[in-house]
């Protein structure tokens, strides 16, 4: 039976930005996987801004998973040739106030949140 977790991936080739789509309730270890699992289908992660998108989520996703994908990225971080930027739109209050202290955790990466994708598309691509 199917929790109503949900993501979609759309990988924007030509802007070098993976769009990822939260809907239903969080499940965090399934969510750090899916988006582990995207990076690495890129070839290139370091590469690649992210858009995440979780308006239509409820939940959080754990320290314990943030740090499992802090110890992926940072492995890799050291081939980025600027700060990946990574964009939460989120109307969650609490995950808009972790956000600082969790962007501290990862090397050559930069994350900002929004109320909107308008906005965060425009700082990724300024």
């Amino acid at each position: 039976m199917s929790s109503g977790f949900n993501m979609v991936v759309k990988e924007v080739a030509d802007c070098r930005r993976l769009d990822l789509i939260v809907s239903g309730p969080m499940e965090s270890a399934r969510f750090i996987d899916e988006e582990i699992a995207a990076l690495e289908a890129t070839g290139a992660p370091w590469l690649f801004d992210r858009l995440i998108d979780l308006r239509q989520c409820q939940g959080h996703v754990t320290y314990d998973d943030i740090n499992r994908l802090a110890d992926y990225w940072n492995r890799l971080a050291y081939q980025a040739p600027r700060p990946v930027k990574v964009a939460v739109v989120t109307h969650n209050k609490l995950v808009t106030a972790r956000l600082g202290l969790m962007d501290q955790m990862f090397k050559n990466h930069v994350m900002v949140a929004f109320d909107a994708p308008e906005p965060a598309l425009a700082w990724i691509d300024a």
